[in-house]
């Protein structure tokens, strides 16, 4: 039986930084199904950093539901 193989945790790619200040920047503008929906399109390698920092992606999501929620309201007044 052998035992358990853990894969080494991807690397950080360079443009990291400014991948995720774009994303940022679409939730706010575009809410819920805009981040999901440009999720589709981004780099590989940018992709599989961001699943295994699963924080950084739910404070992307906080922020699209945000923007979500203020469309809500403005559509009431």
């Amino acid at each position: 039986m052998r035992g358990l193989e853990v894969e080494p945790p991807a690397p950080r790619p360079e443009e990291f930084e400014a991948f995720v200040d774009e994303l940022g920047l679409l939730a706010d503008c575009e809410g819920v199904w805009g981040l999901i929906g440009a999720f589709w399109f981004v780099p590989a390698e940018c992709g599989r950093y961001l699943a295994a920092q699963p924080a950084i992606w739910q404070g992307l999501m906080a922020r699209a539901r945000y923007a979500d929620a203020r469309k809500d309201t403005r559509r009431l007044s």
